[in-house]
């Protein structure tokens, strides 16, 4: 709340997220603070769930409200930073007791955020993935951002992503990484990975293949943003496919011996992160998939 006046910040729930009456759900979101929101004219924030039907009951539990952990982070040692460029990109290990989706975000949070979800696998164990619903565009999907840094001529990474569509006609995807040019003359565009068609009838499956960096990467001026792109004459409203994502990865595989130098700190430009969360009651390319 401002001095004299107040300003709001909503987070709304995905649609689907909510179960039936009596049955407990997962809110998981973030909230970025501008310098605007920690000014000194600013004398207090208030945290509320609003939009119940009147005479709905409303219960809490292990509730969080907290910075993130270095966990949600690359890791801060030079040598290793590259090793890996996907934070969390198998959804087990996030902060928010386990539910928050940062690093991954979307373009249009006023629509929808990413969800944790899990289910339990036939050999009884559990596995947590990403999901993308109440979408509302073809690249309406989970992104995230790599470090600069790590984008040297002539390294190679191995790309990696387990996807399932709930689409009943097959649709293909690409990922594709960008970043805007330091001249301001636009935004650097690469597909290094194009996946073959797929339906729900074929569950989980897995797209992979090289990348070999192109001298493109130097003329950027911020991180490398990382993306789905479906299929636009296929993936097509009024219904849009709900789509889930598992084991992201992007490894490193050979490159210059100067590939270990950054160009930047790993850092989130100092701007402070909060998470909420409750528990409330081209080249070629490798495709597996799993029933």
């Amino acid at each position: 709340m401002d001095v004299g006046s107040d300003r709001y910040t909503h987070k709304l729930l995905n649609k689907g997220t909510i179960g039936k009456y009596g049955e407990w759900f997962t809110f998981a979101t973030v909230w970025q603070y501008s310098e605007q929101d920690l000014g000194s004219n600013v004398i207090g924030n208030i945290f509320a769930l609003e939009n119940l039907e009147p005479g709905t009951t409303l219960s809490v539990d292990e509730f969080a409200f907290e910075l993130p952990s270095s966990k949600s982070f690359p890791p801060q040692v030079s040598n290793n930073t590259c090793s890996e460029l996907v934070v969390n990109g198998n959804a087990e290990s996030t902060d928010g007791r386990g539910w928050a989706f940062y690093p991954m975000y979307s373009k249009n949070p006023g629509d929808w955020e990413p969800t944790i979800t899990k289910e339990v696998l036939s050999n009884g164990s559990v596995n947590k993935f990403y999901r993308a619903n109440n979408r509302k565009w073809h690249d309406d999907t989970i992104r995230f951002n790599m470090v600069k840094g790590c984008f040297v001529k002539a390294m190679t990474y191995w790309l990696s992503l387990k996807v399932r569509v709930s689409s009943v006609t097959p649709v293909s995807y690409q990922v594709r990484l960008s970043a805007p040019r330091a001249d301001g003359s636009g935004t650097t565009y690469k597909y290094p990975l194009n996946c073959p068609a797929q339906s729900q009838a074929d569950g989980w499956v897995t797209c992979s293949g090289p990348y070999v960096v192109e001298a493109d990467w130097d003329l950027v001026s911020d991180d490398i943003q990382f993306n789905v792109i479906l299929d636009n004459k296929v993936d097509v409203g009024p219904i849009w496919a709900v789509v889930d994502y598992d084991e992201i990865s992007m490894s490193f595989m050979a490159g210059p011996a100067k590939d270990s130098a950054l160009t930047r700190t790993l850092c989130q430009g100092g701007v402070p992160m909060l998470m909420y969360t409750s528990l409330h009651r081209h080249l070629a390319t490798e495709t597996h998939r799993t029933a």
